[in-house]
């Protein structure tokens, strides 16, 4: 398989589900139209892409919820048809009523969805309005490599990412909704490094309003198998950045071959 060029995103979300969804294929554009290099074959979008965490009641969480299908994640898939690349994107979506589920879905250079993963491991308030994942994370093969999901704070604990490591991922996607810098600045980077696999991050940027910390952090980064940050965007500015992986560089976990990536 030859490098993979892929894209993070980071941009601030707001409360209008439908100003989110403008925004959001307005990144994924500007991501396909890079100043200089080939375009990506793989943009990952950050946590939350239709709304923030901070809901009124459960019916208003239901209600901001996207279904799959439904006009948010259509469109999205849309724009990965139009550009042939693929799409991670995460939103609440809608389960039985009134339950929502923070959920990733990768979509394909085709339009259509490779697979979702549902997070398992709350933060703080999540749990007072969106339920616990229902199954357990998968690898999902696709053209580009074996791509495992798992979500913002189920990065703080090392079995989610294992799991998917032995599992034989070689690229985990890990979209963030994140206000600690420590995610980025450890948890990220030790999660490749402890398992010897590809990571790429997405966080938002801007305030929270009422929530854990003043802003969100951004830090949107990819992390290749030593632990090493080879792309990082800021911690304010919304914007896309760009990295060349090599996929294969995370089959070989025998201790003492990590010169062999800095060849």
């Amino acid at each position: 398989m030859p490098p993979v060029r892929v894209a993070t995103v980071q941009y601030a979300v707001g409360q209008n589900v439908e100003q989110n969804l403008t925004k959001c294929l307005r990144f994924i554009d500007l991501a396909c139209a890079p100043a200089d290099g080939p375009k990506p074959a793989l943009i990952m979008l950050q946590e939350l892409c239709n709304h923030p965490s901070r809901y009124r009641d459960q019916d208003h969480a239901y209600e901001v919820a996207v279904s799959i299908p439904g006009p948010f994640v259509d469109a999205i898939a849309a724009r990965a048809r139009t550009h042939a690349t693929h799409i991670a994107m995460n939103a609440t979506v809608k389960g039985p009523n009134p339950r929502v589920f923070d959920t990733t879905i990768l979509i394909g250079p085709d339009g259509k969805i490779i697979g979702t993963h549902e997070k398992q491991y709350l933060f703080g308030h999540e749990g007072e309005c969106i339920s616990i994942g229902r199954t357990p994370g998968r690898v999902f093969e696709t053209a580009v490599g074996r791509i495992g999901l798992y979500i913002c704070q189920e990065g703080l604990i090392p079995e989610t990412s294992r799991c998917l490591a032995v599992e034989g991922a070689q690229i985990l996607l890990n979209p963030l909704n994140s206000g600690g810098p420590d995610e980025g600045g450890l948890h990220v980077p030790v999660r490749a490094a402890e398992n010897h696999l590809w990571v790429i991050s997405a966080n938002n940027v801007g305030p929270i309003a009422g929530g854990h910390a003043r802003n969100f952090v951004g830090g949107s980064e990819v992390v290749d198998p030593m632990g090493r940050v080879v792309a990082h965007a800021s911690e304010t500015e919304e914007e896309v950045v760009y990295a060349t992986i090599i996929p294969e560089q995370a089959d070989d976990k025998r201790v003492g071959r990590d010169n062999d990536l800095l060849a």
